[in-house]
């Protein structure tokens, strides 16, 4: 009889069945009304309202949520810079208030159409962000998601949809601003809505979305926020122990974690797809008129000299008017000036751009560790119209350094 060229996940699970386990003994059961016991999450695949049906078609939940994909889909168009938190001293360039800490979490019915929350399950207080494994182990609701071999029967947590809920008041101090709704890091596709109407669905993690919900927003009022984080329906390596990946059963889209096959494969490492907020949600108040995306990038060095290249993007809400931006560079370690010039542009409603060349007089060069001192520049971005201060940019990260050498960097 000819052998059978094993697969390489049956070479891993060869490889790991030596490798030495704990097991917890614990019962993963819960008081969220989870549907299956932990041993049969491990031995059995999810009963899943997204299995194909006999004829190959899909719940209308599932293409009722394509469908609003397809509609109300949102991306970034820029990342949102970092303010002073509210109740800090004023600040020109606005306040934020970051939505952290406590929210509730229930497990999504995933029959029901998009934006709709069963009326069975109950709300269990978690903290945010963080992902929604490690949330409800926080939450006292699951046992240590790294002990032992526990990983195999939490599997079913990837497999599930999430309600996040949080409740919120907007300052009456902020009558007259914009007010956006930035999600610094959602993990990896979901919807949001406040007070039950859909601002937008979003799919990546690198940032985002972001909402302007300035005609939303009820000064002095109580806000709802419904985050619905969907699972990846489709799963290149199936659930543990159940053979060799590269089926596309659920019928989404394949997608969207290349490396899974690769980091997660291994029998006898902690496998989790993780899903949730992964960075904090922000509400910030601005001017009308407000920088965001500060860029600086060195492309000479020469003898006494750095040239470099700025640029910031402005976001104009209201009408175009004369703006003067003015620009200082700072020595990060004493916070002196080195440089500084002042500019005047129209500012048109919308997107517009400020960009100059700027050159740098004996900068202090930044060499690799051991070699020399690090000294590092950060660039201020001011905005002006006529008398009135705008907005002020320059948060910490902002930092340009020169380098020496061959190569020149600049850091953002």
């Amino acid at each position: 009889m000819k052998p059978r060229k094993l697969s390489r996940r049956e070479c891993l699970a060869f490889l790991g069945s030596g490798a030495a386990t704990l097991s917890s003994g614990l019962n993963f059961g819960s008081s969220l009304d989870f549907a299956a016991a932990a041993e049969q999450e491990r031995q059995a695949p999810v009963d899943s309202p997204f299995q194909p049906l006999s004829n190959g078609a899909l719940p209308i939940a599932t293409a009722a949520w394509e469908e609003l994909f397809q509609q109300s889909r949102v991306y970034d168009r820029t990342p949102v810079a970092q303010r002073p938190e509210q109740g800090q001293d004023h600040y020109i360039g606005g306040t934020q208030i970051t939505l952290d800490g406590d929210w509730e979490l229930m497990e999504a019915d995933e029959t029901l159409p998009p934006g709709m929350v069963p009326t069975r399950g109950s709300w269990v207080k978690v903290k945010m962000p963080a992902p929604i494994q490690y949330a409800l182990m926080k939450a006292g609701k699951i046992p240590n998601i790294w002990y032992g071999d526990n990983f195999k029967q939490l599997q079913w947590i990837q497999q599930r949809d999430w309600l996040l809920r949080r409740r919120f008041s907007i300052p009456s101090s902020w009558s007259g601003t914009v007010v956006r709704l930035r999600f610094d890091g959602m993990d990896y596709r979901g919807a949001v809505w406040l007070d039950g109407e859909l601002l937008g669905c979003h799919e990546g993690s690198f940032g985002g979305p972001t909402f302007d919900i300035t005609l939303q927003a009820s000064l002095g009022s109580e806000h709802e926020l419904l985050v619905v984080l969907l699972h990846e329906r489709h799963d290149p390596i199936p659930p543990y122990g159940q053979g060799e990946a590269g089926d596309n059963t659920r019928g989404a889209p394949k997608a969207v974690k290349p490396d899974a096959l690769d980091a997660e494969s291994y029998q006898w490492g902690n496998r989790y797809r993780t899903i949730g907020l992964y960075q904090p949600v922000r509400l910030i108040s601005t001017h009308t008129a407000f920088l965001e995306a500060p860029f600086v990038r060195t492309d000479i060095i020469r003898p006494g000299a750095a040239d470099l290249w700025a640029q910031c993007l402005i976001d104009n809400a209201g009408f175009a008017f004369d703006g003067a931006i003015a620009a200082t560079i700072v020595d990060s370690s004493t916070e002196n000036s080195v440089w500084q010039e002042s500019y005047r542009q129209t500012i048109p409603s919308g997107l517009s751009f400020w960009n100059q060349r700027i050159e740098l007089r004996n900068p202090k060069l930044w060499w690799p560790n051991g070699i020399g001192s690090q000294p590092l520049y950060r660039l201020r971005l001011q905005l002006a119209s006529d008398a009135t201060q705008c907005d002020q940019i320059t948060p910490p990260q902002q930092n340009l350094w020169v380098v020496s050498g061959s190569g020149s960097r600049a850091r953002v």
